[in-house]
């Protein structure tokens, strides 16, 4: 285990053994491995936050968590998955000495550990911090073997050390438990033609397009991945629907004209 291995090397690692009190905690607990991310659907600030996350309104999930966090009638559960989103959204502001803050105090909650913990690791790989990041995508892991964050971001950790196939492996994984995670199937695209694991990463665009298929960005992909295999028919067809939502886009016009 990863703790262990870790522990070995210094049993007197301070966070780790922090970490190791939480996981046994959670695990004496015996939380389900396929516990959501979020609480119930009627939650609906809960599942406002998400949206505006996944939109990248970054101030806005900012400013709605702090409403959240300051309000009295909320529950821990509420509170804990507020600062989890908030930590995430300056992350991806590069305010990650906040984040990290807000991710150790969700911690406390091992219904939320697990989320946590791979947030901790996406701010050591902003930093570059490889090993700190692949041993906390790893336990983020272990706490639940799906979350397609974690396995995200030891896919960005295997990219920066080279690994093209670990990497390509990592983010097909995470694909596979959620096909809308845009970071994994950008990392997708990046390897699979280098790669040649086209038909793969056809199977993957198809699916998140299932989600998004007015995402003019992944159209596009998917039409370049369909020329890339000659399948001219299919890529004619993923550019005109580029070009009924936008007439003037730049690269569907040049690529449709080959």
């Amino acid at each position: 285990e990863v703790i262990a291995e870790v522990l070995e090397e210094n049993p007197e690692h301070q966070d780790t053994l922090e970490l190791l009190k939480l996981v046994d905690k959670a695990e004496a607990e015996e939380v389900p491995a396929d516990l959501p991310s979020v609480p119930a659907a009627e939650d609906v600030r809960i599942v406002r936050l998400e949206k505006l996350q996944h939109g990248k309104k970054f101030d806005e999930v900012v400013k709605e968590s702090d409403k959240m966090l300051d309000a009295g009638e909320t529950t821990l559960g509420q509170r804990v998955i507020a600062s989890i989103l908030k930590g995430e959204a300056l992350a991806c502001q590069g305010q990650f000495e906040q984040a990290d803050t807000l991710y150790k105090a969700a911690e406390e909650s091992y219904r939320y550990i697990y989320r946590a913990i791979a947030g901790r690791g996406i701010t050591a790989a902003a930093r570059e911090r490889w090993d700190d990041a692949e041993k906390l995508f790893h336990l983020s892991l272990q706490l639940k073997p799906t979350h397609d964050v974690a396995l995200a971001g030891l896919g960005i950790c295997a990219t920066a050390r080279g690994d093209r196939t670990k990497a390509f492996e990592f983010y097909r994984q995470a694909l596979q438990n959620n096909p809308e995670n845009q970071r994994a199937l950008l990392g997708l695209i990046e390897h699979a033609y280098p790669l040649q694991r086209l038909e793969e990463l056809e199977i993957a665009l198809v699916r998140h397009l299932e989600y998004s298929p007015a995402n003019l960005s992944i159209l596009y992909a998917y039409a370049g991945c369909a020329y890339a295999q000659g399948k001219m028919e299919l890529a004619t067809e993923q550019l005109q629907k580029i070009l009924l939502f936008d007439p003037q886009h730049e690269l569907a016009l040049e690529l449709i004209q080959k």
